[in-house]
């Protein structure tokens, strides 16, 4: 499909979700390091440890060193967008070496690193939405690599749910070329770019994670006007984005807004990356769109003069629900 995004919001018709899978890590004795139950995972090494594996006491999954837990969740009808959502809290200081690597994969298809945590106190809500297909499983995986025991991660729940009765507009920016500087396909945006030294286009990310939209200086990125079907009017609409930081974009002066607009309107913030040195930023919003025909997305850059102080936006998705 044209664009490296789905189908607008007016060309695709609310249809009924099929896929639910939850772990609440509730039901399994101290210590597990697997569950072959309805919500099968395995947790390696498997070899039991103080301070390992599942806290019955906590209805948590603990996790250190060099670990990874995984769970193949199968989808025989589903075809659509899934939301993911995983909460995992963290014990100890993490050092600048410590780090957890959230991926998901899609069948046979390629691993795709959605989210990582380093040096940020929890509990984090870590989302991340997958375009699903029918007959294919979904691999969600947890790499944990800390340099000790005291310093853990703790998942709390896993959860995986179709986007129900909605339709779906998504950027990803994986069918544009390199270099890309507008869309003119189903998913259309444009840019503005402002200020010395400024870049705002398409890139390819390293370690094989997809691709980008590049934005520095005073740059813009901007949606088409997406039109919302009669039968999502009078719901509610969810934001998503993903954000990569490139080069020291975690100075105080740099940020990167978040904006929509409800049928023209004025533009209202949703999400706001600033001062951060973490490389991955996930955000999400929920707007009530009484009365709404229409809604348009852009991110706002401010940067500093270092040219290489650069936000990556890896996705931008809009879900209207009937």
């Amino acid at each position: 499909m044209s664009g490296g995004g789905t189908q607008s919001l007016a060309r695709l018709l609310c249809k009924p979700g099929g896929l639910n899978w939850f772990e609440r890590f509730n039901d399994q004795a101290d210590g597990a390091t697997s569950d072959t139950g309805a919500t099968a995972w395995a947790l390696t090494p498997s070899a039991a440890a103080a301070s390992y594996g599942v806290a019955g006491d906590e209805n948590t999954l603990r996790m250190y060193g060099n670990s990874a837990w995984q769970a193949v969740i199968p989808n025989s009808s589903y075809t659509g967008p899934v939301l993911v959502d995983i909460v995992a809290g963290q014990i100890g200081v993490f050092q600048l070496i410590d780090v957890i690597q959230f991926t998901y994969q899609v069948g046979s298809g390629t691993q795709f690193r959605f989210a990582e945590i380093r040096q940020v106190q929890a509990p984090n809500v870590v989302q991340a939405v997958v375009d699903a297909v029918a007959g294919q499983s979904i691999t969600i995986r947890v790499q944990c690599q800390t340099t000790d025991f005291t310093r853990r991660i703790e998942l709390s729940h896993v959860r995986l749910r179709a986007i129900k009765g909605g339709a779906h507009w998504a950027e990803t920016f994986e069918d544009l070329a390199n270099g890309a500087t507008v869309d003119n396909g189903d998913t259309a945006w444009t840019r503005t770019v402002s200020g010395t030294g400024a870049v705002a286009d398409v890139v390819a990310l390293s370690s094989g994670n997809g691709k980008a939209f590049r934005i520095s200086r005073s740059s813009i990125w901007q949606s088409e006007v997406i039109a919302l079907p009669v039968l999502a009017q009078g719901g509610v609409i969810d934001l998503f984005v993903r954000v990569r930081t490139e080069g020291n974009s975690g100075l105080s002066t740099d940020d990167l807004t978040g904006q929509y607009r409800i049928n023209g309107g004025a533009w209202v913030n949703w999400f706001v990356v600033s001062n951060v040195f973490t490389d991955m930023i996930t955000g999400r919003a929920r707007v009530a769109n009484t009365n709404a025909t229409s809604i348009q997305l852009r991110a706002v850059c401010d940067t500093s003069l270092l040219s290489a102080n650069r936000y990556l936006i890896d996705e931008i998705r809009a879900v209207a629900y009937c």
